[in-house]
């Protein structure tokens, strides 16, 4: 009888350290909310810089929203804008700038995308971090070209990056 317990209690150890070793979830990272915040606040501090007043939105890794902030005096429609951006650029896992030139060659490509609830503005890149896309930022509301051709949004939303030590993957 003794010896019975004794395998008893060797098999439920034994499976109770099996089971302490496989994960529970094999969910890949999401953006949290102190760097998310700290990313939105650069990108919003780089266009109020150049004069813009602007709309930053944070997505995590399914699109979910994780920050929005707008600048006083920012257009109304810049909110949804930066919305869409971020959107963007973490479901297709690319710089909106990308999605944007593709929509000039195919011109049925931004109203299915905005049927969605994507756009094909530049201006949204996604959050990477090592190998996993985490979220998306979106910016809004500065209109126009640095001399070199990037357009506003887009060198905001890199600062964004910057702030919490990502760089833009192309």
């Amino acid at each position: 009888m003794k010896r019975k317990i004794s395998v008893i209690t060797l098999f439920i150890l034994f499976v109770n350290s099996t089971a302490c070793t496989t994960p529970l979830s094999r969910t890949a990272p999401s953006i949290g909310i102190d760097p998310a915040l700290t990313a939105a606040l650069a990108a919003k501090q780089a266009c109020e810089q150049m004069g813009f007043a602007v709309a930053v939105t944070v997505v995590g890794r399914h699109t979910e929203p994780v920050v929005l902030i707008v600048s006083d005096n920012a257009f109304a429609h810049a909110v949804e804008t930066s919305q869409r951006k971020a959107v963007t650029a973490a479901s297709r896992r690319v710089d909106t700038s990308l999605v944007a030139a593709a929509a000039k060659e195919d011109s049925e490509l931004g109203p299915a995308f905005h049927a969605v609830g994507l756009t094909t503005l530049s201006g949204g890149l996604p959050l990477q971090q090592e190998n996993a896309i985490i979220g998306g930022i979106g910016v809004a509301g500065a209109p126009g070209q640095t001399p070199g051709g990037r357009d506003h949004d887009s060198q905001c939303a890199e600062a964004g990056l910057k702030a919490i030590g990502l760089v833009q993957t192309d």
